[in-house]
């Protein structure tokens, strides 16, 4: 038998298991120990991070069977790797791993792929033609940090929630100014100074970020300031690649990668774990570089639990039409930020839904949207979009805004759409086409089983706390 490992070390830490070079499972650490974000070294490391790896190592022992591996692939882990009893270590350089993680899941050959985020060990903007099966070639190292700029201008816009320390804040604030960015318009007068701050941002650092952005005394709406550096952001990052464009499809990945706006508009590649979640299995997909298209989806850790509450899809409709807040979860987790419908708290989309939520269960700004799910089949009757729409990594147009789906509706008319089909969710595609039989709109609202602050969840104990807890209606387990 063959076994590697892919282990990424920094924050949302992750460990990826293959087996005769099949991928099995990826092993996120903040869903391993309940901590968002979680690292097993450098920013926010948790305690015991030997003792952890070790847990994790002898869970992988017990399922797969395996004592020593024959190589690890690792990046970014200040050499926990050589915790690990193996014949072979390999390094792989950051961007390298955010590369194979997106050119093998993608449906391309070749492509040319755009790697950025707020930084790493070998810079933050990089752009690679890539082929499976060969080394990717360097085409460009963008000298220009364009995600921790924009993370740090949530720090100073009232309605997002400010974070005590902003070196946290650069991992949580980039998804809230994008989402109030939709309330906004953009202020022609600022565009000159967020130039200024993002052009001139030469290092990853959280700190310069914060001092630059304090100096040029930007005000105005929250709203439109938000909207301004989001315009500004796309601009720049248009006008980096369009020299490299050729006639190759495009892939995004890194943390920038998580920018659904900036990806639809360019209608790129994005997997469903681009950011530094999806590392370990980055490294692993390097090294391996399987011939066939890679689906981590639901690569995540199983549900190891019993079963709670385990109805069918008819009884499961019928609570939703009866406007239950569900929380659902089933099969493995998802590997990465999103939860597509395995680890999902669930209802109708209708009006009223959305403040119900945030209010009762969620608590978070009001302001930040909820997604949709739909059949793929019936996505053109709400929904324009030319991109994939199987993991929300792209915003969509609303293109028929009923009252039945109100709640998932932004506030410029988008909405981050998730799509499924019989084989790639087979309960929740029962479910919708059970309500569409019952003459009643088949979108759900889909958001992740978590609460603020918390990674989503993989225990019952957890959902049933939520269950106990909060607003939550009902719980399923399958």
């Amino acid at each position: 038998m063959d076994f590697k490992l892919g282990l990424f070390g920094s924050h949302n830490s992750s460990i990826a298991i293959s087996v005769n070079n099949q991928i099995k499972e990826v092993v996120e650490l903040e869903r391993w120990v309940g901590v968002k974000n979680a690292a097993f070294a450098f920013h926010f490391p948790v305690p015991n991070p030997e003792q952890i790896l070790q847990d994790i190592l002898n869970y992988f022992k017990q399922k797969y069977g395996v004592h020593k591996y024959n190589m690890v692939a690792y990046t970014s882990d200040n050499n926990l790797h050589k915790l690990i009893e193996s014949e072979e270590y390999k390094y792989i350089p950051h961007h390298t791993a955010h590369c194979a993680n997106g050119l093998y899941q993608s449906p391309y050959d070749k492509a040319l792929v755009v790697s950025f985020d707020g930084g790493s060990e070998e810079g933050f903007f990089k752009i690679f033609e890539a082929e499976k099966g060969k080394p990717p070639k360097l085409l460009s190292n963008i000298g220009i940090d364009l995600c921790v700029t924009y993370a740090a201008v949530a720090h100073y816009l009232p309605p997002i929630k400010r974070e005590d320390n902003w070196w946290w804040g650069n991992l949580v604030y980039a998804g809230k100014v994008m989402g109030l960015a939709g309330a906004g318009k953009i202020d022609y007068s600022l565009v000159p100074k967020f130039y200024s701050y993002y052009l001139g941002q030469s290092v990853d650092n959280v700190n310069t970020a914060h001092e630059r952005y304090q100096s040029l005394n930007i005000s105005g709406s929250p709203e439109d300031i938000a909207a301004t550096s989001q315009f500004v952001f796309e601009s720049i990052f248009t006008q980096i690649i369009q020299g490299y464009k050729k006639d190759l499809p495009l892939i995004f990945c890194g943390g920038g990668a998580m920018n659904i706006i900036n990806n639809a508009k360019h209608s790129a590649f994005v997997s469903p774990n681009p950011d530094d979640r999806g590392l370990a299995l980055g490294c692993l997909l390097e090294v391996i570089k399987p011939s066939y298209v890679i689906n981590s989806m639901y690569m995540g850790l199983p549900w190891t639990d019993d079963k709670y509450n385990n109805i069918d899809p008819s009884a499961f409709a019928a609570q939703i039409i009866e406007n239950k807040i569900i929380g659902l979860a089933q099969g493995n987790s998802e590997h990465g930020a999103r939860a597509l419908g395995n680890r999902s708290i669930l209802c109708k989309p209708s009006l009223g839904m959305k403040d119900k939520l945030n209010n009762t269960i969620k608590f978070r700004e009001s302001f930040r949207p909820f997604s949709p799910m739909c059949r793929e089949e019936d996505k053109h009757i709400w929904f324009k979009s030319n991109s994939d729409t199987r993991w929300m990594a792209h915003n969509a147009q609303v293109i028929n805004p009923q009252e039945s789906i109100s709640s998932i509706i932004h506030l410029d008319n988008t909405a981050r759409l998730q799509t499924i089909t019989k084989t790639s969710n087979p309960y929740l595609y029962e479910v919708l086409s059970i309500m569409d039989n019952k003459g009643v709109d088949p979108v759900l609202l889909n958001t992740s089983f978590n609460i603020q602050g918390k990674p989503i969840l993989n225990s019952l104990e957890e959902a049933k706390w939520i269950l106990n807890n909060t607003g939550l209606n009902e719980l399923v387990v399958l």
